[in-house]
């Protein structure tokens, strides 16, 4: 199963990003570590 998940900018409350991910703990993990270029401006979220 898939999810699609929205990330809000814990920091910048207007930043926001869609993705989608079959483990939601795993990426959101993923995102606050700096491992997706798309994200690493906005962490934490």
């Amino acid at each position: 199963m898939h999810y699609v998940n929205i990330l809000q900018g814990a920091v910048d409350s207007h930043r926001h990003y869609i993705g989608f991910t079959h483990n939601l703990r795993t990426r959101l993990t993923s995102h606050n570590a700096g491992q997706n270029q798309s994200t690493i401006h906005g962490r934490p979220w």
